[in-house]
């Protein structure tokens, strides 16, 4: 179920467009909420959205990072912006009509001591996909220049990760489009208007599974065929699955007791034996 907060609902899905399950949902603050989604190595991703309950009288900003490092993000003027509309991005645009794919990957760790040791700040936003959403004005539409696409993240220390892992939500292969963005502007926030913040923490099924953020499913036992209880001739105690049937040989009534004496017949001998 997508993640609903101040009007807007956000999701992450795959390439085919197939919303990723969402787990251990939170509202961190009043202006952030977060979940657990599952990864899949050297697969993308595209970030969607649609407004419950859109402000009609202002634009709106929306600012992608992976891994806390923000990306180039896109403007919604307010004449632009539908109701129940569904709006994705899967890339950071490169050029006039080249673009990055948002990837899950791999980060290199090592344990070298002069690697990266990320900051707590950080290591807070390590393993995310994050938006915020953003109300305001835009100024100064002006052609789009700048196509600047941040480094590839650094190899960083094991020592500084113990409780994340070695996944990674980066820049992955370009791709030709034949429709981009070709004007930037100047946004301002409005000032009254909280932004909204969503915060998408992701780790391989294993990894949440793992740490049960992924509950286990439920499992129906076999149902218990209840053993045959073996005849006990000590006991009073008769299991009918031992009596005989009508087509099976009929039993022999007992002999009647003697008071002094009884005959034991043995082989078509008889014998007298004393009581």
């Amino acid at each position: 179920m997508p993640l609903n907060l101040l009007g807007i609902s956000v999701w992450i899905a795959d390439s085919e467009g197939n919303e990723l399950p969402e787990y251990d949902v939170k509202l961190v603050k009043d202006d952030e909420i977060e979940c657990w989604i599952p990864s899949t190595e050297g697969s993308n991703f595209k970030l969607m959205w649609r407004f419950l309950n859109p402000m009609s009288n202002l634009d709106l900003s929306i600012r992608p990072s992976l891994d806390g490092i923000e990306l180039t993000g896109i403007i919604w003027t307010m004449g632009g912006i539908a109701p129940g509309r569904i709006y994705e991005k899967d890339s950071q645009q490169t050029g006039l009509s080249t673009a990055r794919l948002y990837t899950f990957g791999k980060r290199i760790i090592t344990d070298r001591e002069d690697a990266t040791k990320p900051s707590r700040m950080q290591l807070h936003y390590l393993n995310t996909i994050a938006a915020q959403f953003t109300w305001g004005s835009v100024s100064a539409i002006r052609p789009h220049s700048d196509y600047s696409v941040p480094p590839d993240a650094a190899p960083l220390n094991e020592k500084s990760i113990k409780k994340g892992h070695s996944g990674s939500a980066e820049l992955g292969k370009t791709v030709t489009r034949a429709k981009l963005p070709t004007r930037g502007c100047i946004f301002h926030a409005n000032p009254d208007v909280k932004p909204a913040k969503f915060v998408f923490r992701y780790a391989s099924r294993d990894w949440l599974k793992a740490r049960d953020i992924i509950p286990p499913s439920p499992q129906t036992s076999p149902s218990r065929v209840k053993p045959k209880r073996k005849r006990s001739f000590g006991s009073d105690v008769i299991d009918i699955d031992d009596l005989s049937t009508d087509d099976e040989k009929p039993m022999l009534p007992a002999p009647a007791p003697k008071k002094k004496q009884r005959a034991v017949e043995q082989k078509g001998i008889r014998v007298k034996a004393e009581a």
